[in-house]
Formats: C-alpha cells, sequence, structure tokens
C-alpha cells in the first residue's frame, strides 16, 4: 500500500516497523517507533516524510 501511496512522488527509503510489538504500547517502548521518532528529530534524516498504515493507531485520542 505504502509503494501505491508514494508511486510518482519519491521512494520509500527506509522502513520502520516493529513486528510482534503490539502498538497499543508506548512509541518509546517499541524498538523501531523509537527509531522514528530519534530519526525524526534528526536534521540529517534520509527521509522527509512519513506513512503511517493506519493513523488511528498510531495518533489515539
Amino acid at each position: 500500500m505504502s509503494e501505491e501511496l508514494v508511486e510518482g512522488f519519491g521512494e520509500i527509503v527506509v522502513d520502520f516497523f516493529d513486528e510482534g510489538r503490539s502498538r497499543r504500547w508506548s512509541w518509546w517502548d517499541r524498538p523501531a517507533a523509537s527509531a522514528l521518532l530519534a530519526a525524526a528529530e534528526d536534521r540529517d534524516r534520509e527521509f522527509d516524510a512519513v506513512v503511517v498504515g493506519e493513523y488511528e493507531r498510531a495518533f489515539p485520542r
């Protein structure tokens, strides 16, 4: 799905996915999610956009 979303606009250069970890856990308690947060703070990161697969879980109310 991500590949289709970015087609014609860019490319996927890095993947942050916590396989086998509940998304109910804090972002800081999941290795890939915390790596994404750390990378997002880096001015020299290798990406300029983020594709979120299930936004309702990524940004709970």
